[in-house]
C-alpha cells in the first residue's frame, strides 16, 4: 500500500501507474489523475496532431466552416504543432 501522505515517492509511483494504464484502462488512470492531483499522460507528437486534427474537424462542422474560424484554428493546430516538436 502506498502511503501518499508520508512517502515522498508515492505520487511518482502512481503517476507511472496512471500513465501505463491509460490505454488500456482509461477511466481508472483518469480517477487516478483527479483523485490524487497527477499530471495528464505525456502524448507524442503523433497522437497530438491527431487530436487537434480530430478537434479542427469537429469545428469545422459545427461551425459550418467559417472562413474566419478556420484560419483561427489551422494556426492553433500549426503552433501547438511546433511547440510540440521544439526541441
Amino acid at each position: 500500500m502506498l502511503d501518499v501522505d508520508h512517502d515522498p515517492h508515492a505520487k511518482a509511483a502512481l503517476q507511472a501507474y496512471a500513465d501505463r494504464v491509460e490505454s488500456s484502462h482509461p477511466l481508472l488512470a483518469r480517477d487516478m489523475r483527479k483523485r490524487y492531483g497527477l499530471q495528464p499522460a505525456p502524448r507524442d507528437l503523433a497522437t497530438l496532431v491527431l487530436e487537434l486534427a480530430e478537434a479542427v474537424d469537429n469545428a469545422v462542422a459545427d461551425i459550418g466552416g467559417s472562413r474566419p474560424q478556420l484560419t483561427i484554428l489551422r494556426e492553433a493546430v500549426v503552433e501547438a504543432v511546433r511547440i510540440k516538436a521544439a526541441p
